[in-house]
């Protein structure tokens, strides 16, 4: 009793009143987490919307504050188990369960404390946007419907060497249909999603041509790759008028060590028209490799 007495007595004013507090706070940590734990689902349904958009991410910011939400939501439930386990014990116990209660008394106080800071955080804005556009992917997978081709070493071997080769700006992968010219393209593709020479581009772009040629499609498909949009609310979107779009696209990849892959080419394409900065001037890594039919 004497040992008991004298730890109370050595207690400071504000450690012995979260000891005298203990029930009280403990409920009022509970009220208090359940807002929090209300704001932050709140927060996250509206982050899920905000991230539909295309590129759109929540901030590092946003992030960070819910996942210490869910972290003390933990650390809270932790508490309310063991609180609940000695709360027939916060009068007339002996030393052992009044220094117990003593220890929960501070964690309790603790923990509110870190529930209101974060109400607050939330109040404040969490630093403004709750969501930020981030760059495309540097490559994209595309899915292959046919397994590695058998015996195809060689092809593919020309094929790297080529891209290796600073000197050679367009690749073209020729033959009749079904000899598997889309799969050496999906290998290319992923060949960087993987890795095996991920420093060579900044961005590779796939683009299926298919037979009826539309280059404002083509253009469009391209522009994504770099960032633009495709609808004017959800970003910058190429412009409408056919030089003003060719000379935007330009000048995009002109700031890009870009390969692009242009699969299913039927007929002669004007890579200028498009936009495709190839010419001698152009001093950034660029390449393009495209299948077709066409020798």
């Amino acid at each position: 009793a004497v040992s008991g007495l004298s730890f109370l007595w050595n207690l400071g004013p504000a450690r012995l009143g979260n000891l005298i507090n203990l029930g009280k706070n403990a409920d009022t940590l509970d009220q208090e987490m359940k807002q929090l734990r209300e704001i932050g689902e709140d927060l996250v349904r509206q982050v899920q919307l905000e991230e539909i958009r295309p590129r759109m991410k929540r901030t590092s910011q946003v992030n960070g504050w819910i996942q210490r939400v869910n972290q003390l939501k933990d650390e809270v439930g932790i508490f309310q188990t063991s609180f609940e386990g000695r709360r027939t014990c916060l009068e007339g116990c002996s030393f052992d369960s009044v220094y117990a209660n003593y220890e929960l008394g501070q964690q309790a106080a603790d923990l509110l404390g870190q529930v209101t800071g974060l109400k607050t955080e939330k109040e404040a804005g969490l630093g403004g946007e709750l969501v930020q556009e981030v760059p495309p992917e540097a490559v994209v997978v595309v899915s292959s419907t046919t397994t590695r081709i058998v015996g195809g070493e060689k092809t593919r071997s020309e094929i790297r060497s080529h891209l290796q080769d600073d000197g050679v700006r367009v690749i073209g992968i020729y033959g009749m249909g079904g000899i598997g010219k889309t799969t050496y393209l999906t290998e290319i593709n992923n060949d960087f999603r993987l890795g095996a020479r991920s420093n060579d581009f900044e961005v590779v772009i796939w683009v299926t041509v298919t037979k009826d040629v539309d280059i404002p499609r083509i253009q469009e498909d391209i522009s994504v790759r770099l960032g633009f949009s495709r609808q004017q609310e959800q970003g910058t979107v190429l412009p409408i008028h056919e030089a003003d779009r060719r000379d935007a696209l330009y000048q995009a990849l002109s700031r890009k060590k870009f390969l692009l892959l242009l699969d299913d080419v039927w007929e002669e394409l004007d890579l200028n028209k498009i936009g495709i900065p190839l010419s001698p001037e152009n001093q950034t890594k660029a390449k393009v490799v495209f299948t077709t039919r066409l020798k």
